[in-house]
């Protein structure tokens, strides 16, 4: 039997990593940097340090098994009213996934 593989159960794009990102970040990177299969949220990786309304992080998410990925959202002034979006995983070699979220409700 194969363990399960990690699971990111926090990434807060408001204050990892290293508390960088501000108020004023309109996008949030994640990807494997080195396509190491390991995460270090520890520093913004290059080019996203530099950029200021951009930034990033070295986040390994296992394309296996075939499942989705969940990411919850939680409005600002509205800890009740999460919202949760769920993307296949798939392998970065037949394509990425991009995801735009709004700090609104429509």
């Amino acid at each position: 039997m194969l363990a399960p593989p990690p699971t990111v159960r926090t990434i807060n794009p408001t204050t990892a990593p290293s508390g960088t990102v501000g108020a004023a970040s309109v996008a949030f990177f994640a990807f494997d940097v080195g396509l190491d299969g390991i995460s270090n949220l520890t520093s913004v990786p290059f080019p996203f340090s530099g950029l200021p309304f951009l930034t990033g992080a070295d986040l390994f998410i296992p394309a296996a098994p075939p499942t989705v990925i969940p990411i919850v959202t939680v409005p600002r002034g509205d800890t009740a009213a999460t919202r949760t979006l769920n993307i296949r995983r798939r392998p970065s070699t037949e394509g990425r996934v991009v995801v735009q979220l709004h700090d609104y409700e429509q």
